[in-house]
């Protein structure tokens, strides 16, 4: 086999664009072939299955040299798996995790599992993903060089009990952890971490002296804690770096949180809500865009905006969006981009606002094109530089076309599209 002639220094760099079923033909070569092909077939291990997590451990904890080369590990395995020795469960998890000294990243979602080996110290962690409980923080103390940090909701796998049960037992579960959390919190030294996904109380801690400027928070229960959108927000605004993207997820729409970022992060460029809650009154949209209006005012560099009103997929209509949009345009002369819906943006250029969709291979786009152009062609009232907009795209001759196919027909040719 001519690859065998390389240095190992090629070898690895071919091995790297290798896929895993030719990795396991490629190891059953040689000895030296095995070798190599080891440190990539290990490098990323994603445990979801209870026989596959007891064979990759007991090998982890026999091979060194695989314990060397495993570089991410994902428990995709939520809870203790039915039929096994849960003490030799355990002992096995523990001390296979416990041997991963190279682990550059970490994603865990139980709490169960994680707890097998938080007292684990990862020398060159990176990125991490853990629950929501009390073992977070001395986990985090042990790891200071964490760079993307997520800390997922309670979640303990799959349970028997009726849906609403389970939600009922959650929340309680979420408080509880909240008041542990509460009486445990207290600054945590994280002087790489750049990203930031989690509870508002864990975030609180963490900002302190870190360079974070990406972070999305989850403000569920952070009331429970006693922390106030003002109290956590004035934790973030102490970071090494100016906080540039704010994502906020919320349990209805609350014009106190809009408040407090106008405070505390004066310099965010990009700004996001997205509400959990599935029925929200119209009043209450109102009200809360109207705050959105005002806070736009006290925005000076803001790039990017984007909110989701309720849970529901339902979007609301072009029409509806345009509107809400060119109100907001008006409080802000740096906005260039914003979204109402998951599948859909806008983009902005000298205050005029154009529709586009996330997904291409839909007919989205031509949808969103046509709106546009009978838009502007059957709304006088807009400014003169939507039709220059528009002229610029199909020409003066083809807006014409345009006008009078709408008028005709109330359909834009397709021949006049830009694409």
């Amino acid at each position: 086999m001519a690859i065998l002639g390389l240095p190992n220094e090629l070898i690895h760099s071919i091995l790297e664009c290798t896929e895993d079923r030719d990795l396991l033909f490629l190891c059953r070569t040689n000895q030296r072939m095995h070798t190599l092909c080891l440190h990539w077939i290990y490098r990323t291990i994603n445990l979801d299955d209870p026989a596959q997590v007891a064979n990759c451990c007991k090998s982890v904890i026999l091979r060194p040299e695989i314990a060397d080369a495993v570089r991410k590990l994902e428990f995709g395995l939520n809870s203790y798996p039915p039929g096994y020795d849960v003490r030799e469960f355990d002992r096995t998890v523990k001390s296979a995790v416990h041997r991963m000294k190279n682990l550059h990243g970490l994603e865990v979602y139980s709490s169960t599992i994680f707890r097998l080996f938080s007292d684990s110290q990862f020398p060159n962690l990176s990125q991490c993903g853990i629950p929501y409980c009390a073992e977070v923080i001395p986990f985090l103390k042990r790891h200071p060089t964490i760079v993307g940090l997520r800390v997922f909701p309670w979640y303990e796998g799959d349970e028997s009990e009726e849906e609403e049960e389970e939600e009922e037992e959650e929340d309680i579960h979420e408080q509880g952890v909240a008041f542990e959390f509460t009486s445990l919190i207290q600054p945590i030294h994280m002087p790489r971490l750049e990203q930031f996904t989690g509870p508002a109380v864990v975030a609180s801690a963490v900002a302190s002296g870190s360079p974070m400027c990406d972070i999305t928070i989850e403000w569920r229960n952070h009331d429970i804690t006693g922390m106030s959108f003002s109290d956590v927000l004035s934790a973030l605004s102490r970071t090494n770096t100016v906080v540039r993207q704010l994502r906020n997820i919320v349990c209805g729409l609350d014009n106190r949180l809009v408040s407090a970022i106008v405070e505390y992060m004066p310099q965010i460029t990009d700004l996001i809500f997205e509400n959990v809650m599935e029925d929200v009154e119209d009043e209450e949209k109102e009200r809360f865009l109207s705050s959105i209006a005002d806070a736009l005012l006290h925005l000076p560099v803001l790039l990017a905006f984007s909110i989701r009103l309720h849970a529901s997929e339902v979007d609301m209509s072009l029409d509806a969006q345009f509107e809400a949009l060119r109100k907001l345009g008006d409080y802000s002369s740096s906005l260039r981009v914003a979204s109402f819906s998951r599948n859909m943006y806008w983009v902005g250029s000298s205050n005029v606002w154009v529709p586009y969709t996330l997904d291409s291979h839909t007919s989205e786009p031509i949808h969103n094109f046509t709106w546009f152009f009978i838009k502007v062609a059957t709304t006088p009232a807009l400014p003169p530089i939507y039709a220059a907009f528009a002229e610029r795209l199909v020409g003066v001759d083809g807006m014409l076309a345009v006008k009078s196919a709408i008028e005709k027909t109330g359909v834009v040719p397709d021949l006049l599209l830009p694409f």
